[in-house]
């Protein structure tokens, strides 16, 4: 089985208890199992709906290329956004993060926030 195969066997085991979703989202025009059947259930509720606004308001493109985030499970636009998207919503963590790597920096400029 390819690398490929087993990710998607495990995003569609974990699927119904992390998401609570059926699955059989589409994704290039086909339902696939582990796509979710609510792709904003794919954003952490934390980051929702501000994600979201983010990309209208700065006219990013979702690569599901339909104009919201998608489904699919293994997604790395979603995953990076899951991790990363959180500390935009936090200066105080954006700011000791970036003092550990140099200390001539005392904060984070207001315009990412």
């Amino acid at each position: 089985m390819k690398y490929i195969d087993r990710e998607r066997q495990k995003a569609t085991e974990i699927r119904d208890k992390i998401f609570r979703d059926p699955g059989n989202g589409l994704f290039f025009g086909k339902e696939r199992e582990f796509v979710l059947s609510e792709p904003e259930l794919n954003l952490w509720e934390g980051i929702r709906q501000d994600t979201k606004d983010y990309f209208i308001k700065n006219g990013i493109v979702w690569r599901s290329g339909n104009g919201e985030p998608t489904g699919h499970l293994l997604s790395s636009q979603i995953a990076c956004l899951n991790h990363l998207y959180p500390l935009r919503q936090r200066k105080d963590c954006t700011d000791r993060i970036l003092q550990n790597i140099s200390n001539s920096i005392s904060e984070t400029l207001q315009l990412f926030f």
